[in-house]
C-alpha cells in the first residue's frame, strides 16, 4: 500500500495525511473535506469551530422566533431534519438551513403531486393501473 500524501495547511506546515492534518488542527477530517467540497478556504476550513449540538439553541426562522431548531423543524413541518443538521454542520446558519430542507421538501412533494397526476392519465387513458 502507498503511504498517505503528505498534506500541508495554510501556514505550510507538511503533515503526514489529511487526517493528521485536521487532527493537528483539531477538527475531524470527514468535516475538513465537508467544508474543502463546499467550496471553504483552508485556512477556514481548519480554524473554524467545529460546530456542536446547536438544536436546542433560540432561532429566527420567517420572522418567527423559536425556543430550539427541533421546536422550529416540528412547527413548519421539516420532515428531514437529519438534512438541517448535515448543513449546519457544513457551517450554513440555522435559519438557512431550515429554509433550505423546506424548499427541497416542497420540489420533492410537487414531483409526488406531478407523478400522481401521470399515473391517473396512464389509468385512464392505457388501462394501465398506478403501481
Amino acid at each position: 500500500m502507498p503511504a498517505p500524501t503528505p498534506a500541508v495547511d495554510h501556514l505550510g506546515v507538511e503533515h503526514r495525511s489529511h487526517l493528521a492534518r485536521s487532527l493537528a488542527w483539531g477538527q475531524l477530517d470527514t468535516v475538513v473535506r465537508q467544508r474543502l467540497a463546499a467550496g471553504w478556504l483552508l485556512s477556514d476550513a481548519l480554524t473554524a469551530p467545529p460546530i456542536r449540538d446547536t438544536s436546542r439553541r433560540p432561532v429566527t426562522v420567517r420572522g418567527v422566533a423559536y425556543r430550539s431548531i427541533r421546536a422550529a423543524c416540528a412547527a413548519l413541518g421539516v420532515v428531514s431534519r437529519p438534512l438541517v443538521t448535515q448543513r449546519i454542520a457544513l457551517g450554513h446558519p440555522p435559519d438557512v438551513a431550515i429554509e433550505a430542507a423546506l424548499a427541497a421538501q416542497e420540489v420533492r412533494g410537487r414531483w409526488a403531486r406531478i407523478a400522481a397526476v401521470l399515473d391517473a392519465w396512464r389509468a385512464r387513458y392505457y388501462g394501465r393501473g398506478a403501481a
